[in-house]
C-alpha cells in the first residue's frame, strides 16, 4: 500500500508540473499576442478603409489568442465531498486550522482514495489548461500569419 500511494503522489506531481507549464505557456501567448497588438497603434493614420479594414479583421485571431489564454488559467473542478483532508479546495472548507487538524489526526479514512481523487481532478484540470492553450496557440499561429501578411501587402512600414 506505501507503495501504491507513493505512486499516485509521483503521479500528482507529474500532473501538477504540466499545469504550472500549461500557465507558462498561456502566459507567453498572451505577451506575444499583446505584443502584436500594440503595433496597431503605430499604423500610419492614413490608412484606406479597406487596409484598415483588413488589419481589424487580421488582428481578430490575436485577440482569441488572449482570451483563450486568459481562460486556460482560470479552470477549476467543482468536487468538494466533505470530510476530505488531502485536496486545498476541501482544506479551506475548515474554518480553523484546530479544526481541520482534528479532522485529519480523527479520520480513519484511505489516504490513497484521497490521493487519487485529488489526481483525477488535477487531471480535469489540466485537460481543460491544455485545451485551452491549445487553441489559443492556434488563433494565436493564425493570427501572426495572416497579421503580418496584411501588414507587409499594404505597405505600412
Amino acid at each position: 500500500m506505501p507503495e501504491d500511494l507513493e505512486h499516485a503522489w509521483k503521479i500528482k506531481e507529474y500532473i501538477f508540473q504540466n499545469i504550472h507549464f500549461s500557465d507558462s505557456k498561456a502566459g507567453t501567448i498572451v505577451a506575444i499576442s499583446t505584443l502584436n497588438l500594440t503595433l496597431l497603434a503605430f499604423l500610419p493614420n492614413n490608412l484606406s478603409q479597406e487596409s484598415a479594414v483588413k488589419v481589424a479583421i487580421s488582428s481578430v485571431p490575436l485577440f482569441l489568442s488572449i482570451v483563450c489564454a486568459i481562460f486556460s488559467v482560470l479552470p477549476r473542478v467543482d468536487i468538494k465531498p466533505l470530510g476530505r483532508t488531502v485536496f486545498w479546495g476541501n482544506i479551506q472548507q475548515y474554518s480553523t486550522f484546530a479544526k481541520y487538524h482534528n479532522e485529519f489526526i480523527s479520520k480513519n479514512t484511505n489516504k490513497l482514495e484521497q490521493v487519487l481523487e485529488q489526481v483525477y481532478c488535477l487531471a480535469k484540470i489540466a485537460q481543460k489548461k491544455y485545451s485551452m492553450v491549445s487553441w489559443a496557440l492556434r488563433f494565436q499561429v493564425i493570427g501572426l500569419v495572416v497579421f503580418w501578411f496584411v501588414v507587409f501587402s499594404i505597405r505600412i512600414y
